[in-house]
């Protein structure tokens, strides 16, 4: 180790300051029509997905650089239609030059419930950064998904040689998801990328002699500044990952060292190390020194003769206390100057970054809204509902919650329909309710307590009647597994005077969706319990009009239930148990 510290004075790499950067890919004036795809904005159909090839020649004759990309921009000519909902952009490196093949394994770098387009450049700052390498190309995917259509929005694109584009739309739920294709097009839509600082002046870059870098493996967010790598924990205060360490340098074969600390980096206004022409930000106060070529080395070995670049894997556990950081240095002894330190870089873990405590329902009649739930843009733990883990749900404007990849957004309960595969599972007080019809309707889903996550139907109105609004809540405990119906009382009588059996139906309760089979009405009472005696009957109440009249499930026409407890059977698993309150 003195060795190598004596050999920090011949460091000569330092990189000055670089201020954020934004340059346009694309000044073309080929634009879709209100139904022609592809476009980042679509909605002729109810979802859309498409990704864009970008390459890294056209990055760099632009004016970008490796390193940090923060914000993405499309160039919107006119948009009469709709919001986008759950609108979503994500990117990633490609070995692709032909946009071929949906590229997998993407980075999510934007989300946002709700997106309208304006004219002009529509500008997404991303969550987190998004970190090129400076060498490969780059794929960016957009997509939204509405429950209904109108138009997408004008773009200007340019026609390139090649296919730079792959989308697929349909009238359907689940669309990003799908790995269908409706079409290729040379047409790609002009981009700004704003590239930001790839490194803050004060901090060790990588120098032409030795490079180093840290991917991670089983992280769940965006990628943070070029020098760091974040795991995103969900629920939880600790996360086992592996990292993917890759070393190169002009002097692979003779010694070099790998300092490694448990310390945050330091910048130089928090305490680096300056020396001549150099950076060090690792705290070298106390730290672990492994050095191959010394005295051994406790890591796996890092001399590769004859090559001039390597990779190898280091399996590693973190946690919200605990940082990892790495920096390198190759030494030739045979050389002048023959002494290179890479950058440090560190690889740590946040709980619940950019998570959310609230997120909004469907506002609309007949509408349905996605919860992703553990993406960091809301950071909840999974529900295990019917034996099977979900990591989505569906929040639908006619009462009720449901697990499956495609949303239902029926307003007309029956009890055969709650029994099919397309339906999946779900729970809730499932009639026809339409928000937009109040101003002070509300449906949101939150994280109340951790493990708790709740969607609450507030003034909520039967479709047929403004007036005639309901209250009541649905709660998942993801600890207990219990499933829970209440504020009940809140829910009024349907005054629907029209003869059809479509605008008054009613189903409270839940049920497996697919092989559910039907255990006959439940009489759920105050005080009251049931046990389930087959592991695939539904548990509901059901309000089937067949004549005009005000109406609801018989269960609360005595309006002393408020809660109905469903508790994961013992006996009769993967069903429930319940207790009504």
């Amino acid at each position: 180790m003195k060795r190598t510290m004596l050999s920090l004075a011949l460091l000569v790499s330092l990189v000055a300051s670089m201020h954020a950067q934004t340059v346009t890919i694309g000044t073309g004036t080929v634009v879709n029509t209100t139904t022609g795809y592809p476009t980042p904005y679509g909605n002729f159909y109810y979802g859309s997905r498409v990704q864009y090839l970008v390459t890294a020649a056209e990055m760099t004759a632009a004016g970008g650089a490796a390193g940090s990309i923060v914000s993405l921009g499309f160039d919107v000519v006119s948009f009469a239609g709709q919001p986008h909902l759950n609108y979503d952009i994500r990117m990633g490196h490609t070995l692709q030059s032909v946009m071929t093949n949906w590229e997998t394994g993407l980075t999510w770098v934007y989300s946002i419930p709700s997106y309208t387009p304006v004219a002009g450049w529509n500008t997404h700052t991303f969550c987190s950064p998004f970190n090129w390498d400076g060498i490969s190309n780059i794929v960016v995917e957009t997509c939204s998904q509405n429950s209904s259509f109108l138009q997408n929005a004008v773009v200007n694109s340019t026609a390139g040689a090649v296919n730079l584009a792959k989308y697929y739309r349909a009238d359907a739920q689940g669309v990003c998801a799908n790995t269908a294709q409706t079409g290729v097009s040379l047409n790609r839509a002009n981009m700004q990328l704003t590239f930001g600082a790839p490194t803050p002046v004060e901090y060790q870059s990588n120098s032409a002699g030795a490079t180093l870098t840290m991917g991670t493996a089983g992280t769940n967010g965006c990628v943070a500044p070029i020098f760091t790598q974040q795991a995103y924990v969900c629920g939880a205060s600790s996360i086992a990952a592996t990292g993917s360490i890759s070393f190169s340098s002009t002097a692979l074969g003779m010694p070099w060292d790998v300092v490694i600390s448990a310390a945050n980096l330091a910048p130089l206004s928090a305490g680096g190390t300056a020396i001549p022409a150099g950076i060090i930000n690792l705290n070298l106060a106390a730290p672990m020194g492994f050095v191959n070529g010394f005295f051994g080395s406790n890591l796996p070995n890092f001399t590769f003769p004859g090559v001039s670049s390597a990779s190898l894997t280091w399996g590693y556990a973190i946690n919200a206390a605990v940082n990892n950081t790495l920096q390198s240095m190759a030494l030739n002894p045979t050389a002048p100057g023959g002494a290179s330190i890479s950058q440090a870089v560190e690889y740590h873990c946040v709980n619940n970054v950019n998570g959310v405590t609230t997120v909004a329902g469907p506002t609309a009649d007949d509408a349905g809204v996605t919860v992703n739930l553990s993406t960091p843009q809301v950071c909840w733990p999974s529900v295990t509902m019917f034996g099977t883990v979900y990591t989505q749900m569906q929040v639908i404007s006619n009462g009720r919650v449901m697990f499956q990849p495609t949303v239902n957004t029926d307003m007309s309960p029956t009890v055969a329909e709650a029994q099919l595969a397309s339906v999946g599972p779900f729970v809730g007080y499932w009639t026809d309710l339409n928000p937009a019809l109040s101003p002070t309707a509300s449906i949101t889903a939150s994280q109340p307590a951790p493990g708790i996550i709740r969607v609450d139907y507030v003034n909520v109105p039967f479709d047929t009647d403004a007036a005639a609004m309901n209250t009541f809540g649905i709660q998942f405990d993801t600890l207990t597994g219990q499933v829970q119906l209440d504020g009940l009382t809140g829910i009024v009588a349907n005054p629907q005077t029209v003869i059809s059996a479509l605008y008054d139906s009613a189903y409270m309760g839940l049920s497996r969706g697919s092989g559910a089979t039907d255990g006959g009405l439940s009489a759920f009472a105050a005080g009251g319990s049931g046990t389930a005696v087959s592991p695939t009957a539904m548990w509901y109440d059901w309000y089937g009009a067949v004549v005009g009249g005000a109406g609801r499930v018989s269960s609360l026409t005595a309006g002393t239930l408020n809660a109905i407890v469903f508790t994961p059977s013992p006996t009769t698993a993967p069903n429930y148990d319940w207790a009504a309150f």
